[in-house]
């Protein structure tokens, strides 16, 4: 937990491979609910989307995951051609 940015659940969710909903790709194992059973738009207007998110300790000033290309960057996309690997740091 203490390696998320703080703004996981705020305006993202993650959609994973199983159809499992999480708050956030890094937070993988923060899951909502699935999409296998119900729409995503039930999932996220839900009671557990509401608790998973909430369970996020919020960082006055959180700025952008790192690195900026993922998950914050929308334009990091398998079809922009470019690499999008793990932060150095």
């Amino acid at each position: 937990m203490s390696s998320l940015c703080g703004r996981c659940g705020d305006g993202k969710a993650a959609v994973l491979p199983d159809g499992t909903v999480a708050v956030c790709e890094i937070g993988r194992f923060l899951t909502a609910g699935s999409v296998r059973g119900a729409s995503l738009a039930s999932v996220l207007a839900g009671e557990r989307w509401a608790e998973v998110a909430a369970s996020v300790a919020r960082r006055a000033g959180a700025a952008p995951c790192d690195p900026d290309c993922s998950p914050n960057d929308d334009t990091c996309q398998p079809s922009s051609g470019g690499t999008c690997g793990p932060s150095d740091g």
